[in-house]
């Protein structure tokens, strides 16, 4: 048991007792042959076992779809509305099982949450299928303009809580422990419980006796059809965190009614709905670790069973606080675990230090609104657990000495990747501490949990006796002795990229006129400190991330007078989906020294000036009294040592950012693969 007092030891949870109080949270499995029939392959087997053989005691198989109306395409999602996943679903509970871990799963539906666009594609071929999204009363969705649901009638409420007990049915006929009802986010069962969403008049609306029907009547059907040998609850969320939507007293309340009702197993609380998605799946700088624990432990008071929480909990030590506080009988994670699917294990072992933190970039949950394959910002194993998993790195054959050039994420993970195969490996970073483009993205507003991606990767390599050295610039110059000097067998340019400083970008295909200016800067220029001390700063962003608005961020809360400009229609839209731009919007336009300009583009650059115009109308202006014109219209790779390493020792690789600017998931992924390949 070791220093945690709670974190390991036993659960009973109804009929099913988990080994530990460490969980796997339910979020969108990804791991099926097409997005149509959503059946699990067997990637879903070697993804869930991962976990379990990382220490858990129970993995929870998250949102399955239990009827036809409730498919969200192209969110990836499983379902048991027919048989076909029972067999899949017993291949993954028989591997999870072998270590001892607990599987159940979420049965969901989404109601007014669903696409039905894409119902009508071409491959789906189901003619019979519902076109409209479902919901209690006629409503119009937040996240995607245009869905306006049909009200549910009572036949067709009826059926959906006949497909609950059946999914469960099915679940149960694959193997696996429990399952529990996603009555959390927004989904359907929390809109017949919300008054915000559910006008009805009949016996599912008015009162919150009748507004709780819905799942009540779900639960029971799903207990007559599996009894009491196997564990059934259900997730919801401690407060809306929305004006008119439930709060927290209202769902104390729902809760130890249910209970009261339909006598269930556990209680899996988290938080927030649709209107108030960033504190539900909450990116770096808007909350700290474990931050739903005081929510949750307001539910848990007002009932005596199991309580499962949730919310950022990125180290052991959260987790056990949590538990000793009454915050939660179970802690689950799901973003930590596609970090580190040891983190069980490791924290039991008391090795802490290795366990690879989530920053909470949510490049994940970009991936799954996408509808591609849940993947991690620094864990290139997620999704590739049969290839790249626990135990599937082996000792290299032929023990090399590798020259890394280059200390950013890429680099770092390339050189701890081949020291861990036996290989001797030297690492050359120029500047004095190794971590690339994340030390500057660190600096920004709200980032500063980035650092976690370099200072594991320094830590993991330093303990595989990589030789880092830093403040060494590797030049064409220098280049051929130093390889020579080390002897190097194998060479890894991750050398990084760099804002274009002549501004180069789409839409003139060239270099914006000017740039040769002394008040032209990039965006490591802004970093560094490296801009001029008076007049108004440009900011023109065309690459659309974090960086151009919070730098103007940053600059203007310092006093500067800043106009940012992106010919976009919208500001910073990569971070539309990482649950960032909420926050960054509030920052940018909350504070007085930042004008934004969208739409608008630079044409030409002059000492102390600078003619705009916007990219519709073409209509032109200039800007006088400039002081700085920061150009971050995008990056260009740092390559030029590759064919000079090439062409001296054959066995090269360029990777990340050197290979061409993209993300740090990218990165670490090609850092990885080429480790695996030398």
């Amino acid at each position: 048991m070791g220093k945690y007092t709670h974190l390991f030891t036993p659960l009973k949870i109804g009929p099913v007792t988990v080994k530990n109080r460490l969980g796997f949270a339910p979020c969108c499995p990804t791991w099926y042959d097409n997005s149509m029939n959503q059946v699990f392959t067997d990637q879903a087997t070697y993804y869930y076992a991962e976990r379990a053989k990382g220490g858990l005691g129970l993995i929870i198989i998250g949102a399955a779809a239990v009827s036809k109306s409730s498919n969200y395409f192209p969110i990836p999602l499983t379902q048991l509305y027919d048989d076909q996943n029972i067999i899949p679903l017993s291949r993954v509970a028989n591997e999870v099982h072998k270590y001892g871990t607990k599987l159940f799963i979420q049965l969901w539906h989404g109601g007014l949450r669903a696409a039905p666009d894409y119902r009508q594609n071409t491959i789906y071929g189901d003619s019979s299928v519902e076109m409209a999204a479902v919901a209690p009363s006629q409503l119009s969705q937040v996240e995607i303009p245009g869905v306006v649901s049909k009200a549910l009638s009572i036949e067709e409420i009826e059926a959906i809580v006949e497909d609950f007990g059946v999914a469960a049915e099915r679940a149960q006929k694959g193997g696996l422990d429990g399952c529990e009802i996603h009555a959390a986010h927004g989904y359907l069962p929390w809109q017949f419980m919300s008054p915000l969403h559910n006008k009805r008049t009949d016996k599912y609306g008015g009162s919150m006796e009748n507004r709780a029907r819905f799942l009540i009547e779900s639960l029971q059907s799903i207990r007559k059809r599996v009894g009491n040998g196997f564990a059934v609850g259900f997730r919801i969320s401690s407060d809306s965190l929305f004006p008119g939507d439930l709060m927290v007293d209202d769902v104390k309340e729902i809760v130890k009614y249910v209970d009261s009702q339909a006598n269930v197993d556990f209680v899996d609380v988290s938080i927030a709905t649709y209107h108030s998605i960033p504190m539900m799946i909450a990116p770096m700088g808007l909350t700290e670790p474990g931050y739903e624990g005081p929510y949750t432990a307001k539910v848990k008071a007002n009932i005596d069973k199991p309580v499962f929480a949730v919310g950022s909990v990125t180290n052991p030590q959260i987790a056990e606080k949590m538990i000793a506080e009454r915050q939660g009988d179970l802690i689950l994670m799901a973003r930590q675990l596609f970090a580190d699917a040891e983190f069980a294990r490791k924290a039991e072992e008391g090795k802490e230090d290795d366990i690879r933190t989530c920053v909470r970039a949510n490049y994940c949950w970009t991936r799954v609104t996408k509808g591609v394959k849940v993947e991690c910002i620094q864990n290139a194993a997620v999704g590739r657990e049969k290839e790249w998993g626990v135990g599937t790195l082996t000792a290299a054959q032929v023990k090399k000495k590798v020259v890394v050039i280059g200390g950013g994420p890429g680099g770092l993970e390339a050189a701890r990747t081949a020291a861990e195969r036996g290989h001797e490996v030297v690492l050359y970073e120029k500047q004095p501490k190794v971590g690339g483009r994340v030390l500057y993205e660190a600096k920004l507003p709200t980032r500063k949990e980035m650092i976690g991606v370099s200072d594991w990767l320094e830590r993991q390599a330093r303990a595989q006796r990589v030789k880092i050295v830093t403040g060494a610039e590797i030049t064409p110059a220098n280049l051929q002795p130093i390889l020579s000097k080390e002897g190097a067998e194998a060479v890894v340019v991750a050398t990084g990229s760099s804002g274009a400083r002549d501004g180069f970008n789409g839409v003139f295909g060239k270099e914006i006129p000017g740039w040769q200016q002394s008040s032209v800067r990039t965006f490591e220029d802004v970093m560094d400190g490296k801009l001029n001390g008076s007049g108004k700063v440009i900011i023109l962003d065309d690459v659309g991330d974090e960086r151009g608005i919070l730098s103007a961020y940053m600059l203007g809360s310092k006093g500067r007078d800043v106009k940012f400009l992106t010919r976009w229609a919208m500001v910073a839209p990569l971070t539309n989906n990482l649950l960032d731009l909420p926050t960054h919007y509030k920052h940018l336009y909350g504070c007085e020294n930042v004008s934004v300009h969208t739409l608008t583009f630079i044409k030409s650059i002059g000492e102390n000036v600078a003619t705009l115009f916007n990219v519709v109308n073409g209509r032109e202006w200039v800007e006088e009294g400039v002081g700085a014109v920061v150009l971050i219209t995008m990056f260009k790779s740092n390559n030029e040592l590759y064919p000079l390493a090439k062409a001296q020792v054959k066995e090269s690789y360029l990777i990340g950012d050197a290979s061409a600017p993209r993300t740090i998931h990218e990165a670490v992924l090609e850092g990885h693969r080429a480790a695996r390949a030398i």
